[in-house]
């Protein structure tokens, strides 16, 4: 089979023109020319479609970003058009498995430490927290914050006993966050730099 003659049998597939529309069929098509002829824009877009869709094979996020980026490069406007609907995806994703309580492990700048709880509320593009830090007196400090997901950051500002604000890198699904904070205390004019893991409850 000739590579064109293959990819017009695979889009009739894909799209039912003609044919009874096969989307298992049409994926397996469209990865053996993937494998045979590499760089087909139009394939490669249509992988990407099939991965982000599960149309013909499971849900793969990764596979698609890596087929639709490739379509996307080369100029195809679908491709472009289904990148935008990937990043929304996975900011859903992120948002919705942001929700819950986390332990807290942080380190002052004077290197003391100090351990507690957080627990984090996505609600409508934002995110409110609660922190909830240990005292040596077996009580705790409240802080309660607001903030907003950035790329793979979150961000919060936060009030307390000091006000400031909490910077995290998102890792593994959002089951750890490690980042910096820096609080203000107006009583004694003073800044202050720590650092604090968030690991999922």
């Amino acid at each position: 089979e000739d590579r064109l003659g293959m990819t017009g049998e695979a889009l009739c597939l894909f799209k039912g023109w003609g044919v009874q529309q096969n989307y298992e069929l049409a994926f397996k098509k469209l990865k053996k020319i993937s494998d045979i002829y590499k760089g087909q824009t139009s394939v490669e877009a249509l992988l990407g479609i099939c991965y982000l869709k599960g149309l013909g094979t499971n849900i793969d996020l990764e596979r698609a970003e890596q087929y639709l980026m490739s379509a996307a490069k080369d100029g195809s406007e679908e491709a472009k058009a289904y990148l935008v609907d990937l990043g929304q995806i996975k900011m859903s994703k992120i948002w919705q498995s942001l929700n819950g309580k986390y332990r807290v492990e942080g380190q002052n700048e004077d290197l003391t430490t100090y351990q507690g709880e957080i627990e984090l509320s996505p609600h409508e593009n934002r995110v409110k927290a609660t922190w909830k830090i240990a005292k040596a007196d077996s009580g705790y400090e409240t802080f309660e914050g607001e903030g907003f997901i950035s790329g793979k950051y979150l961000c919060i500002y936060f009030t307390g006993p000091s006000k400031g604000a909490a910077l995290y890198e998102i890792q593994s699904d959002s089951k750890i966050l490690e980042g910096t904070w820096i609080g203000e205390d107006s009583k004694v004019a003073k800044r202050y730099i720590g650092k604090e893991k968030l690991t999922k409850k």
